[in-house]
């Protein structure tokens, strides 16, 4: 199935969770370190990872922290 990731298109297994697709991206794209997770605009919370099911067409966004003051 389709899904976007950070507005870039992906094909990923139709079983796959949030997780597995965020393992596989990591290892990919080298995202290293906190980063944030939301999924058609909702946040998820990282223990919700694993258990978070995805459908065609699903929006992910992964943000990393910025500093600032």
């Amino acid at each position: 199935m389709n899904i976007l990731i950070n507005s870039q298109e992906q094909t990923v297994n139709e079983s796959a969770c949030l997780a597995d697709v965020l393992t596989e991206y990591s290892q990919n794209k080298s995202i290293a370190g906190s980063f944030a997770v939301a999924l058609n605009a909702q946040f998820i919370a990282k223990g919700n990872y694993a258990t978070t099911t995805l459908n065609a067409g699903d929006k992910i966004d992964i943000m990393s922290p910025i500093a600032g003051g």
